[in-house]
């Protein structure tokens, strides 16, 4: 039942009038890669429609981070396996915050961390709530956000000390912790960079200063679309009895899923009774 859930929101959002009525000609295993043979032409899909393949895709909110050193600007870079593919912006730390304030967030987090207590008195808070959206991936094994401090534009380029090419610390995400349908929200420590000793790393971050990361990973094996043809058209006619069956299986978190591919898919192809869809799977 998950697997077909899972293939339905990824796959089924895709289809439309056109992928349908071309299904047949641009999808058969005779035509593809003929000279003369037709090809596809959606503007989202093309050949690689036809091509049985592996989604990566990477969901991230960098949303605050909390005991930073006062008086400065921080940015945080999202790193790949070593590569850089995202970067939120410079923002100032806020003012110092008790214990007593930490103490909500803590308890706010959905999947642990650091404790409660995690803030230190004199601790400054900075507040992001950026998103990123990374699709079509290459394989990578590690996620890991940088945390740089701005440095003074004042200061002249070549009086910069060597600290500032490197960050103040990072955090490392296992792929595993946050694979799969729903967000994980925590709490990650930030370990300190190690700076030589010629580095003369002047700015140090103190053990409780952490990020707080709400993210997805998605790895969906995705099949050629002719493969989804059949199924494809027994849901544009019979939505409806399919809704009904499926209700009394599904909580309400799955039917919220399901019933999101399904109203994408009914859109698309002027299907009018989409309330009457929706009023099926939404029944508790």
């Amino acid at each position: 039942m998950t697997w077909i859930r899972n293939r339905v929101s990824s796959c089924l959002s895709n289809l439309s009038v056109q992928n349908l009525a071309e299904m047949d000609a641009e999808c058969s295993p005779d035509n593809i890669g003929l000279p003369g043979g037709p090809r596809p032409t959606s503007q989202n899909g093309g050949v690689r429609d036809n091509i049985e393949r592996t989604e990566n895709s990477l969901s991230l909110w960098v949303n605050e981070a909390k005991d930073l050193p006062p008086k400065r600007r921080y940015y945080c870079e999202v790193h790949l396996d070593g590569t850089l593919f995202a970067r939120t912006s410079s923002r100032a730390v806020g003012k110092p915050t008790n214990r007593s304030s930490m103490a909500g967030d803590n308890a706010s987090g959905s999947s642990g961390g650091l404790g409660t207590g995690g803030g230190v008195a004199g601790g400054c808070q900075l507040f992001w709530g950026e998103f990123f959206e990374l699709d079509n991936l290459p394989s990578f094994s590690q996620i890991t956000l940088h945390l740089f401090r701005e440095e003074d534009s004042k200061k002249k380029r070549h009086s910069r000390d060597e600290s500032s090419l490197h960050p103040l610390g990072s955090v490392t995400i296992p792929l595993a912790d946050i694979q799969g349908r729903t967000y994980q929200e925590k709490w990650y420590p930030i370990t300190s960079f190690k700076a030589s000793a010629s580095a003369g790393n002047k700015e140090v971050l103190c053990p409780q200063a952490s990020l707080r990361i709400r993210a997805r990973f998605q790895n969906l094996k995705v099949l050629p679309m002719e493969k989804y043809k059949e199924f494809a058209e027994y849901v544009t006619v019979n939505y409806l009895e399919m809704c009904g069956n499926l209700e009394p299986l599904l909580n309400v978190k799955e039917k919220e899923e399901l019933a999101g591919a399904l109203v994408h898919v009914l859109q698309s192809i002027g299907k009018a009774k989409v309330e009457k869809m929706c009023a099926h799977m939404n029944t508790t």
